[in-house]
């Protein structure tokens, strides 16, 4: 507890122990006495001659002096107990006082944390830092406005009139069902006090509910995406990123329309398949379209051509693209003899060398050639 200087009505305890037991002794309050220093003065007899036992019970060894007005006055109280009783041990006190009076510490406290923190601005002391602190983590507090509340629209008593003036900052409820809870605000009508969120609350916020906002610049999830989408592709060359994934195939298509060069060697294409004969070079002609139907520019990209076996995913055939003839509009490839049985399933493809991208697919049949039953 705390002391106050020079002032009656006062007490302090001590513990009783016998040393060859360890024990709180009980029943020695007629054998024990106190001497008093103050300020490291001299010592002297306290004026309550011997304490009052405690409770012998439920505070076994425990006894109270009384200390008189006088024995107060002093910044340091050094008292020493003694017993004569033998093996009875106290140890010795040091109290230091205060020298504010007529308030008891709890008052004092309370003085303390409910001083206006605008009227501390004296640069190097806690009460500025405390409230620079406050003013640089929170913007300011307010509470709902509106008996007709919803999970992303409020009104409330804030301050500010000026429209968009909390946007990007975070609301935090301090009371109410929704307590803990935060969101950024997506905008805020000033006209009406209005607050409104991208993402809804649990659940509406009841009238009069309190809240801070916390200062800092933040975005909300449509700001969040309309960054993410609105980016450039330029921006964002590292390979293997998903900036340069999404940069590479704005040129992807899955569309691809084949136009033969001859109409007996290969067979005319039927949409993006490609037929070939056993023993039997092949020659097609390829043309790329996005998805606005504008012609993809194949020199661009270093490519090769390839037919799998589509079961196995194996490459049978490989075409690098110094082997392609190519123009701003399509490419031209030659496909060697194959000796493949026409069984199974294949695939044609058009990659990239740097990081196997296809530009475009299809499927690749090997058949006989027709016979000539010609006379």
């Amino acid at each position: 507890m705390s002391y106050q200087k020079n002032t009656a009505g006062q007490k302090f305890n001590v513990l009783a122990i016998n040393t060859s037991t360890g024990l709180p002794i009980t029943g020695d309050a007629a054998n024990i006495t106190a001497k008093i220093s103050k300020d490291s003065g001299a010592f002297a007899s306290v004026a309550d001659t011997n304490p009052t036992e405690l409770d012998a019970t439920n505070a076994a060894g425990v006894y109270v002096f009384d200390l008189s007005q006088a024995e107060t006055n002093g910044n340091v109280l050094t008292i020493v107990p003694s017993s004569t009783t033998a093996n009875v041990q106290m140890d010795m006190l040091n109290i230091y006082t205060t020298s504010v009076t007529g308030y008891t510490p709890e008052q004092i406290a309370d003085q303390v944390w409910d001083e206006a923190a605008s009227g501390h601005n004296v640069g190097g002391s806690f009460g500025k830092f405390i409230r620079q602190m406050k003013e640089g983590l929170i913007v300011v507090e307010a509470t709902v406005d509106d008996g007709s509340a919803t999970t992303s629209s409020f009104q409330t008593t804030l301050p500010s009139s000026v429209n968009d003036y909390y946007n990007d900052d975070t609301l935090v409820f301090i009371s109410g069902s929704l307590i803990g809870q935060s969101r950024i605000i997506a905008d805020y009508d000033g006209d009406n006090l209005q607050v409104t969120f991208d993402e809804p609350f649990t659940s509406a916020p009841a009238d009069s509910d309190e809240f801070i906002l916390l200062a800092g610049h933040n975005l909300t999830l449509t700001q969040i995406q309309n960054t993410v989408w609105d980016a450039p592709t330029s921006a964002h060359p590292i390979p293997g990123s998903t900036g340069k994934a999404l940069q590479d195939a704005s040129v992807e298509t899955q569309n691809a329309y084949v136009l033969p060069i001859s109409t007996s060697d290969p067979c005319a294409p039927r949409g993006t398949a490609l037929t070939a004969f056993i023993n039997g070079a092949a020659t097609f002609v390829l043309e790329f379209k996005d998805a606005s139907g504008a012609i993809i520019d194949p020199t661009l990209e270093a490519l090769y051509f390839v037919v799998e076996d589509g079961s196995t995913g194996t490459d049978m055939v490989v075409i690098p693209d110094g082997s392609l003839t190519k123009t701003t509009k399509n490419i031209s490839v030659t496909v060697p003899a194959s000796d493949n049985t026409p069984i199974g399933s294949y695939r044609w493809a058009v990659r990239t060398e740097t990081n196997e991208k296809v530009l475009g697919y299809g499927v690749y049949n090997i058949q006989y050639a027709a016979q000539d039953d010609s006379p």
